[in-house]
């Protein structure tokens, strides 16, 4: 389909234009230092290339009520907070930002989901 051809080339065209690529690469270096500059315990690591994001969580640090996952938890939690992740497994907060989020945005997702942590770590 030529409309199909044009369209797809036209939004790969915008993608490289902008830079996409290269601000997810800066903006996911970014996280992977503010992540790691949390003394946070429940988080073991954060796993992911890019904005394909999972928080792998230590289960031992959350109070988990019976019947429930320590993802299914914070999940729970950053919905309420507003921030709006997945889980990837028991143990696994998946987070997948908008390749067009701003620092900005990045900060206040980061922001809520650190909060949201050290709330429910005990």
């Amino acid at each position: 389909n030529p409309l199909s051809a044009a369209t797809s080339l036209a939004v790969l065209k915008h993608i490289e234009e902008e830079n996409w690529l290269g601000n997810v690469k800066k903006k996911s270096t970014f996280i992977q230092q503010e992540v790691d500059s949390w003394d946070l315990p429940v988080v073991k690591e954060l796993k992911g290339i890019g904005f394909l994001l999972g928080f792998e969580l230590d289960g031992d640090h959350l109070d988990v009520p019976e019947g429930q996952t320590p993802a299914g938890l914070v999940v729970n939690q950053l919905m309420q907070n507003g921030l709006l992740t997945v889980m990837a497994g028991t143990n696994i907060v998946r987070w997948l930002p908008a390749l067009t989020a701003n620092k900005e945005e990045v900060k206040e997702a980061l922001a809520i989901m650190k909060d949201t942590l050290q709330t429910l770590s005990k």
